[in-house]
């Protein structure tokens, strides 16, 4: 299995009333992603989640998930746990990479 090669990334990703099994609840939030070749399919690793909240300056909108207090690590934690192990997340993921045209790149760094 040969070295990852960056290929490039996933930007704002939404995914809307999703069940997070590890979390028991339903949740709307967006995550960018950088896209690697690993052997000639696609390595997906979650770079920023946000969730719908309002800003510190009190604007609401999808912002990064803070990691102030122990419940805000465990959230950012199972979100990218969820988000780098489901299959149906995956697949979703290869659909948007192809869409964006990483296919190619994907078979350049095989």
């Amino acid at each position: 299995m040969g070295m990852p090669d960056a290929i490039g990334h996933l930007d704002r990703v939404s995914f809307e009333d999703t069940m997070v099994p590890d979390l028991g609840t339903m949740l709307w939030f967006e995550a960018d992603f950088s896209v690697e070749a690993d052997s000639g399919s696609y390595a997906f690793f979650v770079q920023r989640i946000y969730t719908q909240q309002a800003s510190p300056e009190g604007a609401e909108g999808y912002f990064p998930v803070p990691t102030n207090t122990a419940a805000q690590i465990i959230l950012e934690l199972e979100l990218r746990s969820y988000l780098e192990t489901n299959q149906g997340v995956r697949e979703l993921l290869c659909e948007l990479a192809d869409g964006a045209g990483l296919e190619h790149w994907l078979h350049v760094a095989a």
